[in-house]
């Protein structure tokens, strides 16, 4: 368990990944279509008005960079949403003590 990071060694993240270029209903749909269809993600909610997507996924069996490659395949330009300075620094220790 990983108590100094918070993920308590559970592989389930929730991440929004940004998405320019949605514009209607039709357009989430196709990003949510497109996300669902990786392996171990269980969950995406599209938002044309915060031009976001937010998803939950199992992080052993599928990484952002695929999500974001995923969306960008089918047209549309994503990118991980930036993350805040703690963070960082929950990142940059959970890579140091697992």
């Amino acid at each position: 368990m990983c108590k100094s990071c918070g993920c308590h060694g559970n592989p389930i993240v929730k991440e929004t990944i940004i998405v320019e270029g949605m514009t209607c209903g039709n357009c989430t749909a196709a990003v949510e279509k497109a996300v669902l269809g990786l392996p171990g993600v269980m969950a995406a909610k599209a938002d044309v008005a915060s031009k976001n997507v937010k998803v939950e996924y199992d992080r052993q069996k599928t990484a952002a960079e695929e999500i974001v490659q995923a969306i960008n395949a089918i047209g549309f330009e994503a990118s991980p949403e930036p993350v805040s300075f703690i963070g960082k620094i929950k990142a940059a220790v959970h890579s140091i003590t697992h």
